[in-house]
């Protein structure tokens, strides 16, 4: 669970998906590979909680309707994963958007669709179960150059964000 670049950079990134995780990952982890994925602070502090207390932890927040929508397109065109890929074509390739937001009133869709990863609720990936925030500092994707720079300066680092993986 715990890699060799969080003991190097003494800190946890939280990837809320869709919400820049992949252009926060890169800077602060300093490569181009996908590293962890969207693995939860609740994995993490149960793996190694005294390890996870001692690390700068973070992660960021986004609108939650502008993250639907992201994750909507990302995962009906634009993924480079096959298993995004084959999920899309199963569950929204027919739907436009206006379809795929009415389809949610089907109780058997909408648990189908929230077990996505993507569409999670946001909370789940920086709150245990009782919803007590685990996390050092939750930034928001609509400060996300202003939040990221107080990140930047916690740790004691230089760098710039590079937007990629826009969607």
């Amino acid at each position: 669970m715990f890699k060799d670049f969080h003991d190097k950079y003494k800190c946890i990134f939280i990837h809320v998906p869709k919400v820049a995780g992949s252009s926060i990952e890169r800077v602060i982890y300093q490569t181009d590979k996908w590293l962890v994925g969207h693995v939860k602070a609740s994995d993490y502090t149960k793996f190694d909680k005294d390890k996870f207390d001692s690390y700068f932890s973070f992660g960021f927040v986004r609108n939650p309707y502008d993250r639907v929508v992201s994750a909507y397109h990302y995962l009906k065109n634009d993924s480079p994963d096959p298993c995004d890929i084959k999920w899309g074509r199963l569950h929204i390739n027919n739907l436009t958007f206006e379809e795929f937001i009415l389809s949610l009133q089907d109780e058997e869709f909408k648990e189908e669709i929230l077990s996505k990863n993507h569409f999670s609720f946001q909370y789940k990936y920086l709150c245990d179960k009782n919803m007590n925030i685990l996390v050092n500092f939750i930034g928001k994707f609509e400060k996300l150059d202003n939040d990221f720079k107080k990140i930047l300066n916690i740790l004691r680092r230089k760098d710039s964000l590079v937007h990629i993986n826009k969607s």
